[in-house]
């Protein structure tokens, strides 16, 4: 098995509903290096969950001047549709992942806001087309694609990767949300790995049962791809070229 690299992760502490503290980002850090992480993305939220006027930048340079074997990169996990093109990488706007062209990107899935599967497909699809690539974030979770599952192929066709949770492929207790992950592995539609871990008590880094899923359950070429290749590039600030 090779080591994970995460690129999703609530990991800086006071900029959204993640890690509230120091000393609880302090914890999660020690948590990925027992999981043997090579690199963790830092994709606070971007959008109603972030704290407005956080220091994104001041957080993520404390937190990478602590001595770990564990690489941090940095980015944002974007909201669709509360972004302009123009804010992209500005100071108050979204940050692609670890400098590249790529965006993170996930929907409304809470309470009475879901958005619907066509809706995803479309705006996924036209943000592709523009000056980014982009990355949608955690699929498995949204109910308009657990109920029309087989649009995640048309997204993939279109070229747009899909990034799963590790805890959703064995660990989450949520039977559809199990299923929905395993079914996009099986099918060979995942290309990225994430914790999207947000403390270390509430929804804590969690890689290494779903890390083992995947090995047990995917062909080997596939499996290093999703746990560490596709994420290696990216995390090392390539870029697609775009």
């Amino acid at each position: 098995m090779k080591p994970v690299i995460d690129i999703h992760s609530h990991i800086l502490p006071g900029l959204d509903d993640g890690c509230q503290n120091r000393e609880e980002a302090l914890v999660m850090l020690k948590m990925y290096e027992a999981q043997g992480a090579e690199a963790v993305v830092c994709t606070p939220h971007f959008g109603p969950c972030g704290n407005s006027g956080a220091d994104t930048e001041g957080a993520f340079r404390w937190l990478k001047s602590v001595p770990s074997p564990v690489r941090l990169c940095l980015g944002n996990e974007v909201l669709a549709g509360c972004f302009g093109p123009e804010q992209v990488n500005a100071p108050d706007g979204p940050r692609t992942l670890a400098g590249t062209d790529v965006l993170l990107v996930e929907f409304d899935e809470y309470g009475s806001v879901h958005t619907d599967a066509e809706t995803i497909l479309r705006t996924v699809t036209a943000l592709n087309r523009s000056r980014w690539n982009i990355i949608l974030a955690h699929p498995e979770r949204y109910e308009s694609l657990k109920q029309q599952p087989e649009i995640c192929r048309e997204i993939v066709r279109n070229g747009i990767p899909l990034q799963v949770n590790a805890y959703d492929v064995f660990e989450n207790k949520n039977e559809s949300t199990r299923s929905m992950t395993q079914w996009l592995l099986e099918n060979r539609l995942v290309s990225y790995l994430g914790s999207d871990a947000h403390g270390a008590h509430k929804r804590p880094p969690a890689l290494s049962t779903g890390v083992r899923w995947i090995y047990d359950h995917c062909p080997e070429d596939y499996a290093d791809a999703i746990v560490h290749d596709n994420a290696a590039k990216l995390s090392a600030g390539g870029t697609t070229g775009k």
